[in-house]
């Protein structure tokens, strides 16, 4: 089940509107919440600073999932970039390294 949570975000000066849909295994807002409280996921922002030059334009698309096979939580940021290409990144939500950068077509 997918949640909207509608918020802005300033990276690299430019200020953007992001949907962060809370999806996956049973993830609600309240649980994404609980998660960073307790440490076991970094907060959003912290990500979207270590990944600035890579986030940087319009953000489109963001959600947060758990792959239940690999115990792991990731965030999932789909970009429209300043070279006008659309790019989805996957970034592991506990340790922010950057796991998949793919051009959508």
């Amino acid at each position: 089940m997918k949640i909207p949570w509608i918020f802005p975000v300033t990276v690299v000066g430019i200020s953007l509107t992001a949907t962060l849909a809370a999806a996956g295994d049973g993830i609600s807002h309240d649980d994404a919440r609980r998660l960073v409280g307790k440490g076991e996921i970094l907060p959003l922002t912290q990500l979207l600073e270590m990944h600035a030059d890579k986030l940087s334009g319009e953000l489109l698309d963001l959600e947060l999932e758990r792959d239940k096979h690999k115990h792991l939580y990731y965030y999932e940021i789909e970009v429209l970039g300043r070279d006008g290409l659309v790019r989805e990144f996957e970034i592991d939500a506990v340790t922010g390294e950057l796991l998949e950068e793919e051009i959508e077509k």
